[in-house]
């Protein structure tokens, strides 16, 4: 087993938040949330995704997280007084339109313990996306989560056809942020860019097959302690099986996709990292 040890490092009032996981869709991301949720040096947002970013620069629309985010502040407001429960009023009142102050209101109450942001759209922000991230914590630590390109694909459409019945599968394919959300060659020299050695990127075929040493190095990446308390790491979550009776135009048009994605990566990390994605 591999050992990490946690790194210390500087935690302002300026960032935001302390970690971010930008994706992407369908590798592991809800995995991420439910373990780290764990974690008594850490303390999750009212949602798992929070959808901030990408509101601004791609133009999500997500009603209910809106009110998911609404329902969650509104919620915890009842049980404070003072300040706090003012906190998590204005939290509920920004929901509809969102800015930086907002933002920083859902982590402002986690005292002295790690929060983050996990939302796998992030991962295709733009450059513009992304340095806004970077100007709300200049010290974050970004984990972007890297499945096979084909597989990953062929998930997030059987996701969108069981939360959609009756859309065409071909349409869903050809849109263009379902692309966009696993389109590693555009948006990893991004990140890079921003972020350089602050990003960690870790193989979704790691996580099923060694999830105690991913949540080792995710702990040592932000800086907590080793934990084994996690409660069956193992678990998996939002799992959605291939849709079945695909047209051989369809399939061959994920590959065509994939094609491409996989080039890169084996270009990027190598052999070794995307024989585990």
């Amino acid at each position: 087993m591999t050992i990490f040890s946690a790194q210390k490092r500087p935690r302002t009032k300026a960032d935001a938040c302390d970690f971010l996981c930008a994706g992407a869709q369908k590798a592991g991301t809800t995995w991420l949330w439910a373990n780290l949720g764990q974690h008594p040096q850490v303390k999750m947002p009212l949602v798992k995704e929070v959808h901030y970013f990408d509101r601004l620069y791609l133009g999500t629309d997500i009603p209910t997280n809106v009110d998911q985010h609404r329902e969650a502040a509104l919620a915890c407001a009842a049980k404070l007084k003072g300040a706090e429960a003012a906190d998590f009023r204005a939290i509920a009142q920004g929901c509809d339109a969102p800015d930086d102050g907002w933002y920083r209101r859902l982590f402002a109450q986690r005292g002295g313990k790690f929060s983050g942001d996990i939302t796998p759209a992030y991962l295709c922000l733009g450059l513009r996306g992304v340095q806004h991230v970077q100007r709300l914590s200049p010290n974050l630590r970004v984990i972007i989560l890297v499945r096979d390109p084909q597989s990953r694909m062929t998930s997030g459409l059987a996701m969108s056809m069981a939360r959609n019945p009756g859309r065409i599968p071909m349409r869903i394919l050809e849109n263009w942020q379902f692309q966009e959300r696993g389109n590693y060659a555009a948006h990893i020299p991004i990140w890079d860019h921003i972020f350089g050695d602050q990003v960690r990127y870790i193989p979704f075929g790691r996580i099923r097959t060694a999830p105690r040493d991913v949540l080792a190095e995710v702990e040592a990446h932000i800086g907590l302690e080793s934990f084994g308390g996690y409660e069956n790491p193992a678990q998996v979550h939002n799992s959605f099986p291939p849709a079945e009776g695909l047209a051989a135009g369809v399939l061959q048009r994920i590959e065509q996709i994939a094609a491409r994605q996989s080039a890169y990566l084996l270009e990027r990390f190598g052999a070794d990292f995307c024989a585990e994605i």
